[in-house]
C-alpha cells in the first residue's frame, strides 16, 4: 500500500488521493473496502492514543469526559471486542465507506 507521509503536520488531500489511485493501479482487484480497511488500520494506534491523550489533557471538560467515556464502554463494556474480532470493530465503517463509494461512482 502507498504510504502517505503521517509525520507530517499538513494534510494534503490532492497527495493522498494520488496515493490511492497508484495504488488502485498497481493492485486493481484490490476492493475498495481493501483499501479502506488497511488505511484504518494503519491508523488505529495514533487514534487510539489520540483518544488517550484527550481524555487526560484535553482543554474542554466535554472532550475530555467524551473521549473517557469511549474508553470505558469500550474496554470494560467491552466494545471493543466486538465479537472477538479487529475486524469487525472496523466493519461497520468500512462497508459505509464502501456504500458511500458506489453512491457516488453511480
Amino acid at each position: 500500500m502507498s504510504k502517505i507521509d503521517r509525520d507530517s503536520q499538513e494534510w494534503i488531500s490532492d497527495e493522498a488521493l494520488a496515493a490511492i489511485n497508484m495504488e488502485r493501479i498497481l493492485e486493481p482487484d484490490k476492493t475498495h473496502e481493501e483499501i479502506a480497511r488497511e488505511i484504518l488500520m494503519s491508523s488505529a494506534p495514533m487514534a487510539a492514543k489520540s483518544v488517550a491523550w484527550l481524555s487526560a489533557h484535553a482543554s474542554a471538560e466535554q472532550v475530555r469526559l467524551a473521549a473517557s467515556k469511549y474508553i470505558i464502554d469500550g474496554v470494560v463494556g467491552g466494545g471493543f471486542k466486538a465479537a472477538g474480532s479487529v475486524d469487525d470493530l472496523l466493519m461497520s465503517l468500512v462497508s459505509q465507506l464502501a456504500s458511500n463509494d458506489v453512491e457516488v461512482m453511480e
